[in-house]
C-alpha cells in the first residue's frame, strides 16, 4: 500500500535563502548540495535603505522562486507602483557574478537598490 503523506511530502527546493546573520538588510542565497545540505553560494544585499524590509524579502523570495523554476510569483505591484526596477549584469569577480539592480521612480536618475553577487556557476544555470 501507497503511503500517502510519504508520496506527496515537499521535495527540498534547489535553492533557498536566509537572513544574513551578520548584516540585518542582506540574505544569502542557498544551494542545495547532495551530500552537504544547503550551502551558500550567493548573497542579496539592499542599498536602498529607503525600501520596507517586507518588500526586500518578497523580492528575494521571488529571485529564489524564479532560480527554482517556478512561475508563480509574489505579486509586489501594490508596493512598487510607479516605479520600475533594472538590472545590470557586471563582470565576473573572484568566481562570483556581479548584478547591480536599480529603481527608477519617475523622478531624476535612477538608484542602485539592490546587490547581487552569485557564484558564477548558479548564475549560468540557474
Amino acid at each position: 500500500m501507497l503511503d500517502k503523506n510519504f508520496s506527496s511530502a515537499k521535495a527540498a527546493t534547489k535553492f533557498t535563502y536566509k537572513h544574513n546573520p551578520h548584516h540585518k538588510r542582506s540574505y544569502e542565497i542557498m544551494a542545495l548540495d547532495a551530500q552537504a545540505g544547503y550551502m551558500p553560494v550567493g548573497q542579496y544585499t539592499v542599498l536602498d535603505l529607503s525600501e520596507e524590509v517586507n518588500l526586500s524579502e518578497k523580492k528575494v523570495m521571488n529571485l529564489i522562486s524564479i532560480m527554482n523554476g517556478k512561475s508563480k510569483l509574489i505579486d509586489i505591484s501594490g508596493d512598487v507602483a510607479g516605479t520600475r526596477l533594472y538590472f545590470n549584469e557586471g563582470k565576473e569577480e573572484r568566481g562570483r557574478k556581479k548584478v547591480v539592480f536599480y529603481k527608477q521612480d519617475g523622478t531624476g536618475v535612477s538608484r542602485e537598490n539592490a546587490l547581487l553577487l552569485i557564484n558564477k556557476e548558479v548564475w549560468g544555470n540557474a
